[in-house]
C-alpha cells in the first residue's frame, strides 16, 4: 500500500486497513509509513467514537484527509453516527446513506436528499426517547427501542 500511495497519480484512501488497529502508536506508524491521501472511518469497526477520533487527530497531524462512513448500520446506528459526524465539522462529503438498504428497519427522521443526509423535522421519530412503562406486575421496563438505542450508544462510545 505504501508503494501504491507513493506512485499512484490518484489519491489512495485506507479503509479496511484501519480495522483491528487499536494502539495509537501503531495507528501513527501506519499513517507515517503508508502516507495515504485519505482515511475512511467506520466507527463501528475501528473502536467507536474514541478510536475514530484518535485516527482523526493522527491523520490531521500528518495532513491526511478523512471522512466517516457507516458500516451498513440500520437507522438507529446511522442516526448516532450522523449526529456525531456533524459535530466533527468536516467539510468533505460523508458516506452515511446506508439506512435505506433495509426493509425491516426502525423508522428514522434521517433523510437522504440530493446526496445529503439531513433530519426531516416534520417526521417525528421517538425511537431514542427512553420510555419507561409499568407492566402488570408493578415492574418497570424500557421499551425495546430504548434498549436498542442504549446498546448502540454504548457500543459506539
Amino acid at each position: 500500500m505504501a508503494r501504491l500511495c507513493e506512485t499512484s497519480p490518484l489519491p489512495i484512501a485506507l479503509d479496511e486497513e484501519l480495522i483491528g488497529v487499536a494502539c495509537p502508536s501503531r495507528k501513527e506508524e501506519i499513517l507515517q509509513w503508508i502516507k495515504p491521501a485519505y482515511i475512511i472511518l467506520k466507527p463501528s469497526l475501528i473502536g467507536g467514537y474514541r478510536g475514530s477520533e484518535e485516527w482523526i487527530a493522527l491523520a490531521e497531524k500528518e495532513n491526511i484527509g478523512w471522512w466517516v462512513t457507516s458500516a451498513l448500520e440500520g437507522n438507529i446506528g446511522l442516526s448516532a453516527i450522523a449526529q456525531w459526524t456533524y459535530t466533527l465539522e468536516n467539510p468533505l462529503p460523508q458516506g452515511l446513506g446506508t439506512g435505506s438498504l433495509y426493509t425491516n428497519n426502525f423508522p428514522s427522521s434521517l433523510q437522504v436528499k440530493k446526496w445529503e443526509t439531513m433530519v426531516d423535522k416534520i417526521k417525528k421519530c421517538n425511537i431514542f426517547a427512553p420510555k419507561i412503562q409499568k407492566n402488570g406486575t408493578g415492574l418497570y421496563f424500557f421499551t425495546l427501542s430504548a434498549l436498542f438505542a442504549l446498546a448502540i450508544f454504548l457500543t459506539l462510545w
